[in-house]
């Protein structure tokens, strides 16, 4: 059967409130596919004007609107490509074309939970394995700072704008949907910067119940990279009892 053809090989997607930001991004990107004969589009959202009320609402409606790419990168607007990042995560998605990737992700560990990156994001406090250069980690879910896939993923899957209906753990509850669909979450050894390290709102924790919630009959625990859940009830609430007591959250 004859593949195939993209009018581009790769979209990369942000969805952006800071024009300067989103300009590094975008110049990054356009540096690492120079003269690479690799056609790459970047789409940046404008939502200065609060156009979208997720990111999920924001990536779906460019899948949806027909975006002809075979490889989708859904990133940050801070986030800053170097060297070949682009080519390799484009080589990634198409040699692995059932897989979803990102620069950064968990092992299900519950609370001792390892952060799996390549990126200089480094936090105190926080256990991580550093990925060796060009290599793959297995892992549970990815960070929202940027994850891809080839297209044919999203044939299987989609964002839940619904669950996830501002910024918070979309990227989590899709590794959890590809994880029911028996699509592998790989971590690559990604040469990129994250020039910083999201926040916490009282919407991430509502996103967070919905998300023990839909998934409580397939998972005991979910982890991401900026924390943990149960999804059995009861242990959900003392776990949201003791943080409020522990963190004032």
């Amino acid at each position: 059967m004859e593949k195939k053809r993209f009018s581009t090989n790769m979209a990369v997607i942000s969805v952006y409130n800071n024009r300067d930001l989103v300009k590094k991004m975008r110049d990054s990107v356009i540096s690492c596919v120079e003269d690479t004969g690799i056609r790459c589009e970047v789409i940046a959202l404008d939502n200065t004007e609060n156009r979208f009320a997720s990111a999920a609402e924001a990536y779906n409606y460019v899948i949806e609107q027909g975006c002809d790419a075979e490889v989708f990168v859904f990133c940050h607007q801070d986030i800053i490509f170097l060297n070949h990042a682009v080519l390799d995560l484009y080589r990634c998605c198409t040699e692995q074309p059932m897989a979803l990737f990102g620069a950064a992700g968990v092992e299900n560990k519950g609370h001792n939970s390892i952060i799996i990156s390549s990126m200089a994001m480094m936090r105190e406090g926080w256990n991580y394995k550093t990925l060796e250069k060009d290599s793959l980690h297995e892992v549970f879910t990815l960070d929202e700072c940027l994850i891809a896939a080839n297209r044919r993923v999203f044939d299987k899957v989609k964002f839940d704008a619904s669950l996830c209906d501002r910024w918070h753990l979309y990227a989590v509850e899709l590794c959890l949907q590809c994880h029911l669909q028996h699509i592998p979450v790989y971590v690559y050894s990604s040469n990129i910067v994250h020039l910083s390290g999201g926040r916490i709102d009282t919407s991430f924790y509502e996103c967070e119940k919905r998300l023990a919630k839909k998934y409580r009959r397939y998972f005991n625990v979910i982890s991401y990279t900026c924390g943990w859940i149960y999804t059995n009830p009861m242990k959900y609430w003392m776990l949201r009892i003791y943080r409020k007591i522990r963190f004032s959250i």
